[in-house]
């Protein structure tokens, strides 16, 4: 995706431009994939502090010093012990699996 397509807005150390992300919701996990082309994994940066997530990456070899960010508030219990991370050709996607307090589950009722 070109930088024409993110939200941009220019600052003193260069660009910093919001990247498209789609957010999906199973029981098990919340999923965040973002389009972040032109940028090496080392320089990604995934912050979670409940209830808030943090993304920034820096991107390689642009003419301009170039920087990905987008914050999330995440209503949902997270597990923060087991998210993960895989970035492949430019996408960067993020598991984020809910803690067993926040993920639905069947009571079943007997009779007496």
């Amino acid at each position: 995706m070109e930088n024409n397509q993110h939200k941009n807005e220019q600052t003193r150390q260069g660009n910093v431009l919001a990247p498209p992300v789609d957010i999906l919701e199973t029981e098990q996990e919340l999923v965040l994939v973002a389009d972040i082309p032109g940028v090496e994994p080392s320089k990604i940066k995934l912050d979670i502090q409940p209830p808030d997530f943090k993304l920034e990456a820096e991107v390689v070899g642009a003419a301009q010093p170039t920087t990905y960010v987008r914050s999330f508030h995440v209503e949902e219990r997270i597990d923060v012990e087991r998210v993960n991370a895989r970035y492949d050709a430019g996408v960067l996607t993020v598991r984020l699996p809910k803690s067993s307090a926040a993920k639905p589950r069947r009571i079943e009722v007997r009779s007496a």
